[in-house]
């Protein structure tokens, strides 16, 4: 790969400043300062990403012909897709991501990124440690908070937490991580 230059800017949040009003007012003046390329923005989740898209799309947020779009794992692929894709000729996009897009692709035309430096993470309560027949390591139960399969919600749902080197040669090879 090619090394570029990159300008880092720290534009610190005002003591009332909430995250999506912040994140939304730095976006909106690296979209003004920068008259070329899309602009990427990082938050933490989902509902993050709903706020500050708003924010960036309501009337006069950004000046000129701008696509605003969300990106979050739980959005729908045609949702996906549209963040995703080029704006037409003449227009500039802000796409407004969670971390879903900070390692796992590259979004073609952004050459601003914004980065609210935050990032959500799940807290499980361990419950207990034990040794399943014949597994050499321990594992953890854990209760898991809120589990949803299309209709079926449920809460504090047990379940264990075991690396995924145990399913290997089940996946094809050493696999770092781990599986609830």
């Amino acid at each position: 790969g090619r090394l570029h230059a990159v300008d880092i800017r720290y534009d610190a949040p005002g003591p009332r400043d909430r995250l999506d009003s912040h994140t939304a007012r730095v976006a909106a003046a690296a979209f003004d300062r920068h008259r070329v390329g899309d602009v990427l923005v990082f938050v933490p989740g989902a509902a993050d990403v709903r706020r500050v898209t708003d924010r960036l799309g309501a009337p006069g947020a950004l000046a000129g012909h701008v696509d605003v779009h969300g990106l979050a794992g739980s959005m729908g692929a045609a949702d996906q897709d549209a963040a995703l894709r080029p704006s037409p000729e003449g227009r500039r996009r802000v796409i407004v991501a969670t971390d879903i897009a900070e390692s796992s692709l590259t979004v073609a035309g952004v050459r601003i990124v914004v980065d609210a430096g935050l990032v959500k993470t799940l807290n499980l309560k361990e419950l207990a440690k034990y040794t399943p027949p014949g597994a050499q390591e321990e594992v953890s139960i854990v209760l898991i908070p809120d589990v949803k399969f299309g209709d079926l919600s449920l809460k504090n749902v047990p379940a264990t937490v075991q690396p995924l080197a145990a399913y290997g040669e089940a996946l094809g090879g050493d696999t770092p991580g781990v599986i609830l």
